[in-house]
């Protein structure tokens, strides 16, 4: 029996022993699994800080554009994030030498989690919506139809009078009408826009118009060959006016600039045919008779008179020196 008891102690001991080690395994295994989910964690937050940071100094170049030479070259600045916050996040920006592009570099650190971005900014210009502009000195009524949306840069009342229709409305300021879409958000844009850079014209030279390459053609600043062109009488033209033309893929493209102060004014009557789009951020722009445009508007004041008006936006950004402004580079986020 002693023997038989001595036998059985020692297989219990045995058992005992291969459980524990069993045992052991699987908490190691456990550990191991929960280590790597907490690293999994980790190394998420670490990127959606870094990616916050990079968009936040994006965002500030962008809305700020006569800062941006001295925000870029700064050095690793750590964004103070709301109290309880995990991790931190250190953000630079640095200028491309030879043209002036910005790359903004974000790191997000999460305990011994670390992940890095980098976004690129140029020169262009984010065309959003049909009309930009701070000011309707008659509001929109008539026979008018907008497609594409307004960004009204302006606290006061914004009336859509009569058969008026308008799709989309971005505004702090109340608004009322025949609108399908009213966002009471601030608008997307600095009310202090960048004139045009128009010594950077130059004939050959490329630019890039929502994902086309564009080539200008011609430009001038002649108001009769302006108005000939786009087909409307050369009276209605007062001040600094330069209109560009544009050969690309799809055809062809006019950007009609300005960059004089409030005194320069234009009146647009016809139909232009080609994609007209209009950058004058200090001028004055009049829509008379049956017009039908056909891209965006981005002017200090924009007036819409008679029947059968029609504005469809038609491209988001253009890429170029033209613009003392930037935008992010479209397929720059990068590790």
């Amino acid at each position: 029996m002693k023997g038989k008891d001595g036998f059985a102690l020692v297989m219990v001991i045995i058992l005992i022993a291969f459980l524990a080690i069993v045992s052991i395994g699987l908490v190691a295994l456990w550990q191991g699994a929960v280590n790597q989910l907490v690293q999994q964690e980790e190394s998420m937050q670490a990127y959606y800080l870094a990616r916050s940071g990079a968009a936040a100094l994006a965002s500030w170049i962008i809305s700020h554009p006569s800062t941006a030479t001295s925000i870029a070259n700064i050095k690793s600045t750590q964004i103070h994030l709301k109290s309880g916050s995990v991790g931190t996040v250190q953000v630079m920006a640095t200028t491309t030498s030879n043209n002036g592009n910005i790359t903004v570099i974000s790191t997000g650190m999460v305990n011994n989690a670390r992940e890095t971005l980098r976004v690129g900014l140029i020169n262009g210009f984010n065309f959003n919506k049909a009309i930009i502009t701070k000011n309707f000195p008659n509001g929109i009524s008539g026979n008018v139809k907008i497609i594409g949306g307004i960004e009204y840069q302006n606290t006061s009342l914004l009336t859509i009078s009569g058969s008026a229709s308008v799709d989309e409305v971005v505004s702090e300021g109340p608004v009322s009408g025949n609108v399908e879409s009213i966002i009471k958000i601030p608008p997307s844009l600095a009310t202090s826009t960048p004139p045009p850079n128009l010594n950077n014209l130059k004939i050959g030279s490329t630019l890039i118009i929502n994902g086309l390459t564009a080539t200008i053609a011609t430009f001038t600043n002649n108001t009769a060959n302006i108005a000939n062109t786009l087909g409307f009488n050369s009276n209605g033209v007062n001040g600094s006016w330069t209109l560009v033309t544009c050969s690309t893929q799809s055809g062809t493209q006019y950007l009609l600039l300005s960059a004089t102060n409030t005194q320069a004014s234009i009146k647009i009557s016809g139909n232009p045919g080609a994609t007209l789009t209009i950058y004058a951020p200090y001028a004055s722009v009049t829509f008379g008779g049956n017009v039908g445009i056909n891209g965006s508007i981005v002017a200090s004041s924009v007036t819409i008179k008679g029947g059968g008006n029609r504005i469809n936006v038609n491209l988001s950004t253009i890429s170029s020196n033209i613009f003392n402004s930037y935008i992010i580079k479209p397929g720059s986020w990068s590790y």
